[in-house]
């Protein structure tokens, strides 16, 4: 898969360099339609870290096993390892970048629990029978307006008079 010769790994980045990381990791822990997925982004990880950092590795990304093969490969485990856990590192880095994403992760399942939270909090409130109760009373109330004198109710729709 890999000629450990030719393998590079550099962690540094240029400022649009992490920016793009770092969405990248982020953005790999949610499906395509905004659910949270920590199984995918956790084997995307992985490929982003190559992406970014790595150079001069020979994969078959046409490879159907192309994730297996990355996570069996020992030598971009450990440079991953290395470059995930470097408590050393400041400025823009793949151990920063990394951090920076599950932040946002963090940041963007809440938000999503949030919302999904007070959506079901107001499907409840209208669904309450007390609420109910009330609706059922303005539609009575409707139906007493509606079969009132003539002259209290505009048509919405007049007669046509022939």
């Amino acid at each position: 898969m890999e000629d450990k010769r030719n393998m590079t790994v550099k962690t540094e980045m240029t400022y649009e360099q992490y920016m793009a990381c770092v969405e990248s990791l982020a953005s790999a822990y949610f499906s395509e339609d905004g659910n949270y997925a920590p199984h995918i982004g956790r084997a995307v990880e992985r490929a982003v870290f190559l992406d970014f950092c790595v150079s001069g590795i020979d994969i078959d990304k046409d490879s159907p096993n192309l994730i297996d093969d990355i996570f069996s490969n020992k030598e971009i485990t450990e440079a991953y390892e290395k470059a995930v856990f470097d408590n050393n590192s400041t400025g823009f880095c793949f151990a920063n970048a990394r951090a920076d994403a599950l932040y946002i992760v963090e940041y963007r399942k809440s938000s999503v629990m949030q919302a999904v939270s007070m959506l079901g909090g107001v499907i409840n409130e209208i669904m309450s029978p007390g609420n109910l109760a009330k609706v059922y009373q303005i539609s009575d109330r409707l139906k007493e307006i509606a079969n009132s004198k003539d002259g209290n109710v505009v048509e919405l729709f007049p007669k046509k008079e022939s």
